[in-house]
């Protein structure tokens, strides 16, 4: 291995070497960075049910990395997943209300983390679509899965940053 081969490309979970600039490692990058966000949303709430939900978020999102490193060939992901997000969103938007008017990403530190992740969650999802559609993936179950999960997600977000507003 020569000096720059050190610098632009990396080892992949197979051993085989990979540029550090491509789509499979820029979704882990934003899964991850998303992750860390996610972090920082439930150190600085004081909502046990939001904490302890964006907790099992976390344990999903390690999974969904592991699937989208195996080439959605190694997945534990699943439609659980999915609904237990979506039926989330749901009990948390009944609460929240209906949105009467456009909601500014302000309102306490809780919940402009959550909103910060939301934007991070997007991004991670339409990664994520890149690299499923240039890679084949499309087709592929675990992959739509992991597409699905991160736009609902986001929505989930969307909606625990309008619910932790002050």
């Amino acid at each position: 291995m020569d000096n720059n081969d050190s610098v632009f490309f990396t080892s992949d979970l197979s051993g085989n070497r990979v540029r550090k600039d491509s789509l499979c490692l820029n979704v882990l990058g934003a899964v991850d960075e998303l992750d860390a966000l996610l972090g920082k949303s439930i150190d600085s709430s004081n909502n046990l049910r939001v904490e302890e939900f964006l907790k099992k978020v976390q344990r999903d999102l390690r999974d969904l990395m592991a699937c989208v490193s195996s080439g959605f060939d190694d997945c534990s992901f699943n439609e659980e997943m999915v609904d237990r997000l979506k039926n989330e969103t749901d009990e948390i938007n009944c609460l929240s209300g209906e949105i009467s008017s456009f909601i500014y990403q302000r309102g306490g530190s809780a919940a402009v983390n959550l909103f910060h992740a939301r934007t991070v969650s997007r991004r991670s999802e339409r990664l994520l679509v890149s690299y499923c559609l240039e890679g084949g993936f499309e087709e592929n179950n675990f992959a739509k899965l992991c597409a699905e999960y991160l736009n609902s997600l986001s929505n989930l977000l969307f909606e625990y940053g309008r619910f932790l507003q002050e």
